[in-house]
């Protein structure tokens, strides 16, 4: 292929001369000849006839100070201004037009037409970020319990809330367990209100010995009487069953909305094997799930630690800062006699059965009898032991799901929910 320079020029120079004559307005030569072309895709160029004279310039670049030359000429011979060049940047494109008078502002979050970049606004704000679910609505409010039925009876001895046939000793009077759990919730609210440090926790007998009574507690990681064993488990697993019988409407939280994996904590004497504890706890601080607790199981190791001050330690442990999250305890698979006699009787007194689900508010006697039951009213003490570490919170509300729950607990499953 041959390359003229001089000889390409005039022939852009002409191209473009008629080209600039159409787009200014003036006439073509009417008797030109104009050659039927057609697109080559493969190029993307037009091309003309197939012969050696448009074989020869067809790949022939044209350079851009050439064409600009050549179209400045013709411009000249017909007596035509210069385009102007143009210098720097491109001038700013107008600004956008005010709105209309009275028209509305847009939604918080929503870029007006034109406008780019980030969002802004509290519906911005409000849009999770990318791989955050967003929180779930809370459940319904629980339903009302029906009301009894005309021919109601108090629900037979032989049928109990939990399974087995009961440990411990036979119920008391009701008034007992009002008047104690009254005690002590008091007792424990004034320390959750009043600025007393958290008792200390220690390594050593001789560290315990520098501090008050019940000032200070070993930490159970520490004793070599106690063997710890933890392990991770989904909140699907079978033994967290019964806390489904639970919405947030109940317990202020979803368990659909915590970590899918909780830490479960089992304390063995290390001599005999025997358990000693056992717990479920929320790694965010929402709940506790009190499971075993076997006082016998230690009787030899030494020194002790009271069995709800181990629970409390473990709580500490799995969820750290976030132990003062606390909205829930779950005493699950309860087969302690008085409670059952708690629970029976609370039952008996709004006549439903135990396939109801019931919630008793603070400051009913019901309420008061969960407090002062033997699987409760002992906690207290741990938890005033740690008041600030759980955020101060105060037990507000219990739910109770007998074993013979819709969706079956396993046993006689409550909630205490703390406020």
């Amino acid at each position: 292929m041959k390359l003229n320079i001089g000889r390409n020029a005039c022939i852009a120079a002409t191209i473009l001369s008629y080209l600039s004559g159409f787009a200014l307005g003036h006439p073509l030569r009417p008797d030109a000849r104009r050659d039927d072309q057609a697109i080559d895709t493969t190029e993307g160029l037009a091309t003309g006839p197939s012969n050696n004279r448009y074989h020869e310039i067809q790949h022939i670049p044209l350079q851009d100070t050439l064409v600009a030359a050549s179209f400045d000429r013709e411009l000249e011979s017909r007596g035509l201004p210069k385009l102007p060049k143009v210098v720097g940047r491109p001038p700013p494109p107008p600004p956008l037009p005010a709105p209309r008078p009275g028209a509305a502002a847009p939604a918080a979050g929503i870029r007006p037409p034109g406008v780019s970049g980030p969002s802004t606004g509290s519906a911005a704000g409000s849009r999770p970020a990318p791989g955050v679910a967003p929180p779930r609505e809370p459940t319904s409010p629980r339903a009302d319990p029906p009301s009894p039925k005309p021919d109601w009876q108090p629900i037979p001895l032989d049928k109990v809330p939990g399974n087995g046939g009961g440990v411990g000793n036979e119920p008391k009077a009701m008034t007992d367990y009002e008047t104690l759990g009254r005690k002590q919730l008091d007792e424990y609210e004034a320390k959750a209100k009043s600025d007393s440090p958290d008792v200390a926790l220690v390594k050593t007998e001789a560290e315990l010995a520098q501090h008050p009574k019940d000032q200070a507690f070993l930490d159970v990681r520490e004793v070599s009487g106690y063997k710890v064993d933890e392990q991770v488990i989904h909140t699907n697993d079978p033994a967290l069953k019964a806390l489904k019988n639970f919405g947030s409407s109940d317990v202020g939280f979803s368990l659909k909305d915590s970590p899918s994996m909780t830490r479960q904590v089992v304390v063995t004497n290390k001599e005999s094997g025997e358990m000693i504890n056992r717990g479920t706890y929320d790694t965010d601080g929402k709940f506790i799930v009190y499971q075993d607790a076997f006082k016998d199981a230690q009787k030899d190791v030494n020194p002790k630690i009271p069995l709800n001050e181990i629970g409390v330690q473990n709580f500490k442990n799995a969820a750290g800062d976030k132990a003062k999250n606390l909205k829930a305890v779950y005493l699950t698979d309860v087969q302690n006699k008085e409670l059952w006699g708690i629970v029976r009787q609370n039952y008996d007194d709004v006549k439903q059965p135990f396939e109801q689900v019931l919630t008793f508010q603070r400051g009913t006697p019901q309420f008061d009898r969960i407090m002062g039951s033997p699987n409760f009213s002992s906690k207290f003490y741990s938890f005033g032991n740690h008041h600030n570490a759980l955020g101060n919170k105060v037990p507000d509300k219990v739910v109770v799901a007998p074993k013979q729950a819709p969706e079956g607990t396993g046993g006689l499953t409550l909630a205490v929910v703390f406020k």
